[in-house]
């Protein structure tokens, strides 16, 4: 196969209800370019793996990596692997319970790139779809292409994982630190590298379902985002830090579905103290504190 000008990376665990869609979602992108798809699986116990193998075939653009034993229970983020494993200029991300439903998402979105060389990525808009009722919305309410600057992704997350393509040689320096969030760390340190262009159009789907990680984290999960504000300390200057450790130490309450005793005492410290004890923070603490396991 010739050398690909962008790598897709795409992990998978216990995804037989939904590799299908991901995998027919790869084979109808229409490109001008090439295309290396690099597929981990680690170790499912369903019959991800034997799906996989079937719609893939012996389509050279493949790379399985199909694992005996999980590693991700021994704390190994998958992504970073297979950014290393990547042969492309650029990558983008799709994890095995999503899909692409644009098959010129990866084309318009390399285009972009090539034709724009100070943007350091580029995103779309996704559909979430709610599995348990059904129901669907748009990830954002944006009506128009926008450029997205560092200070943005501070506050909040304009895109999901599977809508982005980035520079892969900005991953050279990157050192991901070990938290729940690991594409918001991402979105971050990408766009201190340059601007990332949003373009108005829906390309993928964003499955919501009910083993996901989002249904089930806890504040033991969610205070390993701490480790976010130090490793961001290498890109960001001290009013960029205050802001974000509002945002963190919000999400660690609002995400959480179960909160110990001590993490909420924890993070409540740290989120008064940056926030001047005003009165949204003092309302946010009252209404999570119902969370809390004594």
């Amino acid at each position: 196969m010739k050398h690909p000008l962008i790598s897709v990376c795409c992990i998978t665990y216990n995804h037989q209800d939904y590799i299908e869609d991901c995998i027919r979602g790869f084979l109808k992108q229409e490109l001008t370019y090439n295309v290396e798809f690099l597929i981990h699986d680690d170790a499912s116990t369903d019959q991800t793996q034997s799906l996989i193998k079937s719609l893939v075939g012996n389509d050279p653009r493949f790379k399985l990596i199909l694992r005996e034993k999980n590693i991700k229970s021994t704390g190994k983020a998958i992504f970073p692997l297979l950014f290393k494993e990547a042969q492309g200029k650029y990558i983008a991300m799709c994890e095995g319970d999503d899909y692409w439903t644009d098959p010129l998402k990866l084309q318009k979105q390399v285009d972009f790139l090539e034709g724009n060389t100070n943007y350091a990525g580029v995103a779309t808009n996704s559909k979430i779809i709610f599995e348990s009722s059904g129901q669907s919305r748009l990830f954002k309410k944006i009506k128009s292409d926008i450029d997205l600057n560092i200070n943005d992704f501070l506050k909040q997350r304009y895109f999901h994982t599977a809508s982005f393509v980035l520079k892969k040689e900005f991953l050279k320096t990157i050192v991901f630190p070990k938290v729940l969030s690991g594409d918001r760390f991402l979105f971050l340190f990408i766009a201190s590298k340059g601007t990332i262009r949003y373009l108005n159009d829906t390309t993928c789907v964003y499955r919501k379902n009910e083993g996901g990680i989002s249904n089930k984290v806890t504040s033991s999960h969610m205070i390993a985002d701490l480790n976010f504000i130090n490793a961001s300390n290498q890109f960001l200057n001290k009013n960029q830090i205050l802001i974000l450790k509002k945002f963190i130490y919000k999400t660690i309450f609002e995400y959480s579905h179960k909160i110990k005793l001590n993490h909420f005492i924890i993070v409540s410290i740290k989120l008064l103290l940056v926030s001047g004890f005003d009165y949204k923070t003092r309302r946010l603490l009252k209404k999570n504190f119902k969370k809390v396991e004594i």
